[in-house]
């Protein structure tokens, strides 16, 4: 029959838990992360190389369209009420009944 040393066994398991926690070092916790992103990467870097010229291109014309925009938003929302004034007067003018 095995015979278990008991107080051996219970004197080293308080000596395990005297000692420091065992750090992993920090690639084994990035190494799936890459893992899973360079697949996608290597699908999004193609699509990043032909969509940076458009956005090259694309920001000076937004930035030079939002100043206009904010100044016509407001002038279109005056505007507003006298556009559908006018479209139910037309609409009446060609006898089509407007049903709003």
């Amino acid at each position: 029959m095995l015979k278990v040393n008991w107080k051996k066994l219970l004197s080293s398991k308080a000596e395990l838990e005297q000692q420091p926690i065992l750090h992993l070092p920090i690639t084994y916790y990035l190494l799936p992360i890459t893992y899973y992103l360079l697949p996608i990467t290597y699908y999004l870097l193609p699509i990043t190389y032909y969509l940076l010229p458009i956005t090259y291109y694309l920001l000076p014309i937004t930035y030079y369209l939002l100043p206009i925009t904010y100044y016509l938003l407001p002038i279109a929302y005056c505007l507003l009420p006298i556009a559908l004034e006018l479209d139910k007067q037309w609409s009446f003018v060609r006898g089509k009944s407007n049903q709003r």
